[in-house]
């Protein structure tokens, strides 16, 4: 591994309601200056040769996440009508 290369950390962010991809300090700086510190959850620790397949998952995590919320949306305005 090279050195510049780093361990790529998934985590979930409730300020921006996202599964996040990044390195260690990436994901301690955003913790830390939230005020939702304690809802982040990390996930997942990859290697850095695994940051593709890092990508892969967040956008597949980021997908469900809208689809439920949509299907969730949906139900309500169908409760209302």
């Amino acid at each position: 591994m090279n050195a510049k290369e780093k361990s790529q950390y998934i985590w979930y962010n409730p300020v921006t309601q996202q599964y996040e991809m990044g390195d260690a300090y990436t994901y301690k700086k955003k913790k830390t200056v939230s005020s939702m510190s304690q809802e982040f959850t990390l996930l997942y620790k990859l290697s850095a040769t695994s940051t593709r397949l890092g990508q892969k998952l967040i956008t597949e995590l980021n997908k469900a996440r809208r689809t439920q919320d949509e299907s969730e949306k949906f139900f309500e305005l169908n409760l209302a009508s």
